[in-house]
């Protein structure tokens, strides 16, 4: 995954929330969090785990606060993975999957993510039920992504 994607999520966050006056604090927690992770801050896993830690305001709509947290959680598992700790990637994978399962682009990437941990693990079974469960929603994004572009 591009590491611009979740930058692009903060993004989005704070685009589609501003007109809701969403204190601009967390939004800006968010976006400094993934451009730490970007710039391979030391402190980039800090920034992140205090992200998730941090209640989300209330003012910000639960569906915004869950895409928020699981795309850190995605970001603290591939970053775990990176370092070899795939138990640690799999618990971040499973705290933001317990945020709530969508058919979207943030469970399907916590999805993988997890198959990936499982993966080296060594635990085939569950990484082929989580790779499986991430092509079926990448699927339906897909369709639906091509049912737009129809005429």
């Amino acid at each position: 995954m591009s590491r611009a994607v979740p930058l692009l999520c903060s993004l989005w966050l704070a685009s589609a929330c501003a007109a809701a006056s969403v204190p601009q604090a967390w939004i800006d927690q968010a976006r400094e969090a993934h451009l730490a992770a970007d710039a391979g801050s030391v402190d980039a896993l800090e920034r992140l785990v205090g992200l998730v830690d941090t209640p989300p305001p209330e003012s910000i709509a639960p569906a915004d606060a869950r895409i928020v947290v699981q795309d850190a959680c995605f970001r603290l598992a591939h970053l775990s993975l990176g370092e070899g700790d795939a138990t640690k990637a799999e618990t971040w994978a499973d705290r933001g999957l317990s945020e709530g399962r969508q058919d979207d682009l943030f469970t399907a990437n916590l999805l993988v993510a997890r198959g990936a941990a499982r993966e080296a693990l060594e635990n085939a079974a569950g990484a082929a039920e989580d790779y499986v469960d991430a092509l079926r929603i990448n699927a339906h994004l897909l369709e639906l992504a091509l049912a737009e572009g129809s005429p």
